[in-house]
């Protein structure tokens, strides 16, 4: 009954009447049960507030997935994918890998020197091996973007660690030459603690220890051995090398090798001795900083 009262009141608006759309409308009368139309008919107000809200929530539909499809239309899609690394991927970086095998090279070649002097050789190799890679280690890392505070960690680790027992290892082979033994002593000794204080001076300032403000006021040697590549190379090859042929000299008595040896040893002694006047120069200047920052703490 409702649906046909509502046909016969929608008829008469879709004639004629459509010249003069305000008489269309139906005015509402709130005393009354039913709404007259501009064409005199009633319509149950039940019946006309239900067509309303149907067509008001049609609307609104048809309103969001039209301005939901017109966004998507002119927006691109765009699709992100957020990566979280974790401390097992940091251990697993490749200068890190590279590192634990310069940690296994220097431990075997320090073994065999101390207790299988007869493959001197092999220790030598093995030992050279872990210094070429700490050549590499920081290459690696800049190239694949792994650098890391764990992998920067481990390579000072490692470097301090290798010379060290080394300069035992020296020491011990030398026992019979006294003033030796007291020069690898102190060789040692001045190794660990410039370096040490150097990470220290420029950690307490928050600086990294081979960046220019972080050296800033440092003395110049220091400067430079930690801004230029090639200084800084030199000085490191010389030393370690040094070292090494000082070993290896001892198991080459009357041979070629023996002089091919000496003779790489006057190239690389220059770089050793002025690694030996940085490290001193680099413990200096460390402590003077850790000063001159306690100064400025205290003046606060």
């Amino acid at each position: 009954m409702h649906l046909i009262e509502h046909n016969a009141a929608i008829a008469p608006i879709t004639g004629a009447g459509l010249s003069n759309p305000l008489q269309q409308q139906p005015s509402f009368n709130i005393y009354q049960n039913t709404t007259t139309t501009g064409t005199g008919t009633n319509i149950p107000n039940g019946l006309c507030a239900k067509v309303q809200s149907t067509f008001l929530s049609r609307t609104k539909r048809h309103y969001h997935r039209s301005k939901s499809g017109h966004k998507n239309m002119n927006s691109p899609r765009t699709t992100t994918t957020s990566t979280t690394t974790t401390a097992d991927d940091v251990l697993l970086y490749v200068p890190n890998l590279i590192g634990y095998c310069r940690v296994v090279f220097t431990v075997t070649s320090l073994v065999l020197m101390l207790t299988l002097p007869q493959y001197w050789l092999v220790a030598t190799a093995l030992y050279v091996g872990s210094f070429v890679g700490d050549l590499f280690d920081g290459l690696v890392a800049r190239r694949l973007n792994q650098t890391s505070t764990f992998g920067g960690l481990l390579d000072m680790v490692t470097d301090r660690c290798s010379t060290l027992g080394l300069l035992f290892v020296l020491a011990d082979s030398y026992k019979d030459q006294v003033h030796l033994q007291l020069t690898f002593l102190f060789l040692s000794l001045l190794d660990i603690s410039s370096h040490w204080c150097q990470m220290y001076s420029t950690s307490a300032l928050g600086k990294h220890h081979k960046s220019e403000d972080g050296n800033e006021g440092r003395h110049f040697l220091v400067r430079w051995f930690y801004r230029y590549y090639f200084f800084f190379g030199y000085l490191c090859v010389g030393a370690e090398f040094t070292y090494v042929i000082a070993y290896a000299l001892q198991f080459t008595q009357n041979t070629a090798i023996h002089s091919i040896l000496k003779g790489i040893l006057w190239m690389v002694i220059p770089g050793c001795f002025m690694k030996q006047l940085v490290n001193v120069m680099q413990l200096a200047s460390a402590c003077y900083a850790v000063a001159q920052y306690d100064a400025e703490v205290k003046n606060k």
